[in-house]
């Protein structure tokens, strides 16, 4: 197999980077990434517990996006979830390139149920369910 390389972690991180650094320059954003600078620390923050716990980031940013800058619950949830698939898919490709051993059937089968998981919840299960439920449960 070769010796593992993070090579390809390195480089989606700097393509990652690279195309926020573009579309932030290209498109006019930096005013209002100025504007919400909080809710990177809020994040960075979340990501630390995500890193040293078995909780979520989401479980400390849903809560200070929701109380503290008065964003809706929607949007914090929405954001919790796509920045955790960005860092789980960081994560990934960081283990593939360290060259870990994983169990493959165990990650196709788990791949396919949160895919069906994240299109059902989505779209038929979402729409329907309540604000304040929605701060209940993340909160």
């Amino acid at each position: 197999m070769g010796q593992p390389s993070l090579r390809w972690w390195k480089i989606s991180v700097a393509a990652f980077l690279a195309g926020w650094v573009v579309l932030v320059a290209g498109f006019g954003y930096w005013p209002l990434v100025l504007e919400h600078w909080e809710i990177a620390g809020v994040m960075i923050g979340g990501s630390l517990v995500a890193g040293s716990t078995p909780m979520g980031g989401g479980s400390v940013a849903f809560p200070i996006l929701v109380y503290v800058f008065g964003e809706t619950p929607e949007n914090a949830r929405n954001f919790g979830l796509a920045i955790q698939a960005l860092g789980m898919t960081s994560a990934l490709l960081f283990i593939f390139g360290r060259g870990t051993r994983i169990e493959r059937k165990m990650l196709l089968w788990s791949c396919a149920g949160a895919a069906a998981g994240i299109v059902l919840g989505t779209f038929f299960v979402a729409p329907f369910v309540a604000r304040s439920f929605v701060k209940l449960l993340f909160s």
